[in-house]
């Protein structure tokens, strides 16, 4: 579940607010914003990528086991960028995206109006190339993607209540977060 701030709840409630996507990949010069302006937050300074970042699609939150998935698409692929992910050096490290709300001078509101949308892990890249254009998108899942099993552990809400009645664990164990990007 996710808890929305005052500050946030106050921002929704008025007639003018703004929203940006932050996201930390791994990667040199990975920690980017939709944002035409850089944002700070978290001692991490988002770098704005000045309409490169093209699209996001939408996060499937369930209280399922599952492998969800969340995919980011970059315009105008720069070598440099697509260079870090090539040999699949990044594949399987800690990726995380947020939803920060901001003011009329595109500063966070606070330091509370942040929310954590997702986060997971690398699981693939991809670089699409036409005549006309250079797409780079980086594919993240869940952390049921690299879940560990280990011998005698149960890993779903039945399995589990077989052994240990009303123990219901796993019902709430995906770190999926809710879509929150709403318009400007």
């Amino acid at each position: 579940m996710i808890t929305i701030p005052s500050v946030i709840s106050t921002a929704l409630a008025s007639s003018d607010y703004r929203v940006a996507l932050l996201a930390q990949l791994p990667g040199t010069g990975m920690s980017v914003t939709d944002s035409h302006k850089a944002i700070t937050y978290d001692g991490v300074t988002y770098a704005a990528t000045d309409g490169l970042m093209l699209k996001t699609t939408d996060v499937n939150r369930t209280t399922n086991i599952e492998v969800n998935s969340y995919t980011i698409t970059f315009a105008g692929a720069d070598k440099a960028v697509y260079g870090q992910y090539s040999d699949n050096a990044h594949v399987g490290k800690t990726a995380t995206l947020y939803l920060a709300f901001l003011d009329d001078d595109y500063e966070l509101l606070s330091s509370s109006s942040v929310i954590e949308m997702y986060t997971g892990v690398v699981d693939t890249w991809a670089l699409s190339e036409s005549g006309k254009t250079s797409d780079f998108s980086i594919k993240m899942t869940n952390h049921w993607s690299t879940f560990e099993i280990v011998n005698g552990r149960f890993t779903n809400s039945s399995s589990q209540e077989e052994l240990y009645s009303g123990d219901t664990i796993f019902e709430f164990a995906t770190q999926d977060k809710l879509p929150l990007k709403w318009g400007i």
